[in-house]
């Protein structure tokens, strides 16, 4: 039996970064069988502190919004991914590098999510940390989507040796974005490392059996009138036009992940990550700001589209704008922040999208879906050549 390890972001309360890792897992179960498969139950005290953080911003409407959030995201992580504790809530780089070493896992697999992110600011890990691995580590080392999204060139510049070294380490790298992966042939290699392109794993995520249809009912959702979906943090002006212009159309307004006050219904905190993702196929619209959120409605083919969440990134740095591009579908990104942003003209191009989406979105997005799948599976065809 192969023994597998993961080092991840699985524990934020982010529906996106549990369901990557989820994912991640469940695929490996499925194509290496017969595997010992684990995620290194490992927590970076910076990112911990800056989750619990969450907590205690308040919501106008609902002041207990990010401790039932964070206490659904906790219950849910215990539950369903195999977690194996490292034992110390404190762990160094340099204990939990021997543990893995004393271990000897036959395969280490870094991803998927941000955690190659080089950075200064409060959540990004100094350099070196544990997600680039020691070159002391023996196992067969892989990266699975990994990205560097919001990385500072500066940083990267100051800490190239280190970072080209490591990455020599790892047999196999697979990006999941354009961005990470021109930053990776950057740093140069003087191994055949592989650098690869490839799919965040929650494309290849099976929907699991919810009862949200009967939740939504519940909560006086008419599922027979149509209804728009929120991923949006505050933004005052953008949100209340949005909700006026829907609403003028007799939609009902959902907001999924973050709170917003100008949704009929938030959802933010009752929702675990399975429920979460199963909730897209009823929306007739989405507005989404979240790399996540515009998977999933990709994967529940809905019409949507995808807002810049850091507004200042431009486009060959954006994680969004890739994802899009990948599908074709570029068309379907917008920048708040950008000089000729004009609201209406964004409210006008979403009643658009919702028109035209079954002539021609919708066999967009068909095709781009059986390419995430076919270049998950030619992925993990060359990690199992690796251990197998």
């Amino acid at each position: 039996m192969k023994k597998i390890r993961t080092l991840t972001y699985h524990y934020p309360t982010n529906n996106g970064a549990v369901l990557q890792a989820y994912s991640l897992v469940e695929f490996f179960k499925k194509t290496i069988k017969n595997s010992d498969i684990k995620i290194i139950d490992y927590k970076s005290p910076k990112i911990q502190f800056y989750e619990l953080c969450k907590i205690l911003v308040p919501h106008k409407n609902n002041l207990f919004f990010g401790l039932k959030r964070y206490i659904k995201f906790k219950k849910f992580i215990n539950e369903n991914l195999p977690l194996e504790k490292t034992g110390s809530f404190f762990e160094t780089y340099d204990s939990l590098t021997q543990k893995i070493i004393d271990e000897k896992p036959d395969l280490i697999v870094v991803g998927s999510d941000n955690v190659w992110r080089i950075s200064n600011d409060r959540i990004s890990l100094k350099i070196p940390n544990i997600y680039w691995l020691s070159e002391k580590i023996s196992s067969k080392k892989v990266a699975y989507a990994v990205s560097a999204f919001g990385s500072k060139e500066e940083i990267i510049k100051k800490n190239k040796s280190i970072l080209k070294k490591k990455l020599d380490s790892f047999n196999l790298v697979g990006a999941r974005d354009q961005f990470t992966l021109n930053l990776l042939n950057q740093l140069g290699s003087d191994k055949n490392t592989r650098l690869i392109k490839i799919p965040d794993p929650t494309f290849i995520y099976k929907f699991k059996k919810t009862n949200i249809r009967e939740r939504l009912i519940s909560k006086g959702i008419d599922l027979k009138k149509p209804i728009l979906g929120i991923l949006l943090h505050h933004k005052e002006e953008l949100s209340k036009k949005i909700r006026n212009y829907f609403k003028h159309r007799g939609y009902q307004i959902i907001a999924l992940s973050m709170y917003n006050p100008y949704a009929d219904l938030n959802l933010g905190a009752d929702l675990n990550p399975f429920e979460w993702a199963d909730t897209f196929k009823y929306f007739d619209f989405c507005i989404t700001e979240r790399f996540h959120g515009t998977i999933f409605c990709l994967k529940s083919k809905i019409p949507f589209i995808s807002i810049e969440p850091v507004g200042k990134t431009p486009l060959q740095k954006s994680k969004l704008f890739d994802l899009l591009a990948d599908f074709n579908m570029q068309d379907k990104y917008e920048n708040a922040e950008n000089k000729n942003f004009d609201v209406e003209e964004f409210l006008n191009k979403c009643e658009k999208i919702i028109l035209g989406w079954d002539k021609k979105d919708k066999s967009k997005v068909e095709r781009g879906l059986i390419k995430m799948k076919r270049k998950s599976y030619h992925f993990i065809k060359k990690v199992r050549e690796l251990i197998i």
